[in-house]
């Protein structure tokens, strides 16, 4: 297991770095540009946004390929345990401390501007914010991966128990990933935030992808074969302007050809000190990058009319991830830290 810790670190590293991207540049284009779509914006920049899209789909990989490196003997309700403290107990501390403080915001507002304060109905809002974070509607959207990590993780060693072929377990996640697409193209079905934990099951391909990959991964000669057709499918895949078949290639066929060739693009970059920083602090900077840094960071540069060129991008994810490291080396100073991260107090 040794052996596979530093490209997983940087497989991390590389994918947390993605997703600051992602959320720079969607601010860039619904803020700075006013448009609702890549493909509006130009071929590059189409093609940028492909590179960083696959963030998620790397994550969830990289769980499944951590799962199976794991002790299957574990008994579950200890495997459940570990996930909680580790995954959801930061997620549930953090997204009720955005909804007491988005409509503690929004009181004090309006007790300066002397309107009335209905208690109850903010007390109702809540217990409904809080609900719905579940769902993935979360006031740090981001956090939406979390009730999907969930799903897919706490359900998984279950579905291995009824459905044990490998290869068929796969095909069947596989077909549910082709439905999930093809009806959130052609409905609105499970656009209705209700209805978003069915778009959860599409990951499930990606996880028994990276399970299958830890099994039996493709021999170490064809890795650069795997990354040059990634390289050469990346500008095809950015020029199908036909929606159905963009998302289809896009999330059926690219999707997982790009996941293993960042896995391979990790092993040959193991070493590198700033992405296994950055892969050591990923859940970290996941947490807060949004919406307290990137946007906040982008807000201030619109305000005083610094913010006009695609260079603005990186330099706003760099700055949203060094201060997201900041921001939790300090709270982890603090018990309130601690308590959140599960850091046991070291007095010697």
């Amino acid at each position: 297991m040794k052996k596979h810790l530093n490209e997983l670190q940087v497989y991390s590293g590389i994918a947390i770095l993605f997703v600051t991207l992602i959320h720079s540049n969607a601010f860039f284009l619904l803020s700075i540009l006013h448009l609702k779509a890549y493909v509006e914006v130009g071929f590059a920049f189409n093609l940028s946004d492909k590179i960083v899209h696959v963030a998620v789909p790397m994550f969830i990989f990289i769980s499944g390929y951590k799962y199976e490196m794991q002790d299957k003997n574990e008994v579950y309700i200890k495997f459940i345990n570990k996930k909680f403290t580790k995954i959801i107990k930061p997620f549930l501390i953090i997204s009720i401390c955005w909804i007491l403080y988005e409509w503690g915001n929004l009181c004090i507002e309006n007790i300066v501007l002397h309107d009335h304060v209905n208690m109850y109905y903010v007390f109702i809002m809540c217990l409904k914010d809080l609900f719905n974070i579940f769902l993935g509607d979360n006031f740090a959207y981001q956090l939406w991966y979390i009730p999907m990590y969930t799903l897919v993780v706490f359900s998984y060693p279950i579905i291995i128990k009824l459905l044990k072929n490998s290869r068929i377990r796969l095909f069947v996640f596989y077909i549910i990933a082709i439905v999930i697409t093809v009806i959130q193209i052609n409905t609105s079905l499970l656009a209705k935030s209700y209805m978003q934990p069915i778009n959860f099951i599409y990951y499930f391909y990606l996880y028994e992808l990276g399970v299958q990959f830890y099994i039996s991964p493709i021999k170490k000669k064809y890795s650069k074969i795997m990354i040059i057709f990634y390289l050469l499918l990346l500008p095809a895949v950015s020029l199908i302007k036909n929606p159905l078949i963009s998302n289809l290639t896009t999330n059926l066929i690219f999707t997982p050809i790009a996941v293993v060739a960042f896995y391979y693009v990790a092993v040959f970059l193991k070493n590198n000190k700033i992405l296994l920083t950055l892969g050591k602090y990923s859940f970290a900077i996941y947490l807060f990058h949004e919406p307290i840094f990137v946007s906040k960071i982008s807000r201030i540069l619109v305000r005083h009319d610094l913010y006009s060129s695609k260079i603005m991008i990186p330099f706003i994810a760099v700055s949203a991830i060094i201060l997201s490291i900041c921001f939790y080396k300090i709270l982890i100073e603090t018990q309130l830290g601690k308590y959140v991260f599960n850091i046991k107090n070291n007095y010697n």
